[in-house]
């Protein structure tokens, strides 16, 4: 029997940056010019020599690896980033980087071991591309006069805390995009489906319900539990109001199981 959830639109979109190739650290691109004679196809550059020769600066990286939510090609990148960094972009100012990796499992108990280590440690910066525990592991960071540097603010702790950094407006950015377009194709509701991990959830809600007010859009926040093998009941009770559109944020495997779930459960 088909459920009564009809869904006329989903709109995908990921808060923590589901494409983990960003790197915080440095970018690598790799591009083909289509005016360059053929005849040089298959020809490669060597990469430059600057290998970085003074002291150690330490930078701490938080990546959430091992839990619920897990994105090693984040620490793998970075570390890739370092290394070409270290051998062939002269470092930071000619210093070589040490690249201090902590893994946490997107849950307080890890992410605030993390946070201490960095301490401990005395990075001179801490980097978390991805993850949720901002609002645990800022205050620990910052607390120290450590700066703290992520790419996408999820928590309001990351939005207004002093020496927090942030390289992208984030879920300010995504909820004000969505909200302005909601309004704009003239939808009513909208359903976004996020997972429980931290204090995402909380934030969303707090910043994204008067931007739609203010877009004359009704906002429904779904909170899913990270990790679970059946969002069954999630699904159903949070799209139970036939939502114009519906927006997914988490990481690649979150949303691939609720388009799934919603697949079964409606008619996508």
């Amino acid at each position: 029997m088909k459920s009564p959830v009809a869904l006329k639109r989903v709109v995908r979109t990921t808060a923590v940056l589901g494409c983990a190739s960003v790197l915080t650290l440095g970018t690598l691109t790799a591009c083909t010019d289509d005016s360059s004679d053929s005849s040089s196809a298959g020809e490669t550059s060597s990469l430059p020599s600057n290998a970085a020769t003074g002291d150690p600066i330490k930078i701490g990286f938080i990546t959430p690896e091992g839990g619920a939510v897990t994105t090693p090609m984040v620490r793998e990148g970075g570390e890739a980033a370092v290394e070409y960094l270290n051998n062939n972009g002269g470092g930071i100012g000619g210093r070589k980087i040490d690249l201090v990796v902590c893994k946490q499992q997107e849950e307080p108990a890890s992410a605030t071991k993390c946070a201490n280590q960095m301490v401990e440690e005395k990075v001179s910066v801490v980097v978390s591309p991805l993850g949720a525990q901002g609002a645990v592991m800022l205050p620990i960071v910052a607390g120290a006069g450590i700066p703290y540097v992520a790419q996408a603010p999820v928590s309001q702790a990351e939005m207004a805390t002093p020496g927090s950094f942030m390289l992208s407006g984030g879920i300010v950015a995504v909820l004000a995009g969505q909200a302005a377009t909601a309004a704009k194709d003239g939808l009513k509701k909208v359903s976004l489906i996020i997972g429980d991990s931290g204090d995402a959830a909380a934030s969303v809600k707090a910043l994204g319900d008067p931007m739609f007010q203010r877009a004359g859009v009704a906002l429904n926040v779904v909170t899913i539990p990270t990790g679970a093998a059946d969002l069954t009941p999630q699904i159903t009770a949070g799209l139970a109001d036939n939502p114009d559109a519906v927006s997914i944020l988490g990481d690649t495997r979150q949303c691939i199981s609720v388009l799934g779930t919603a697949a079964r459960i409606g008619d996508i």
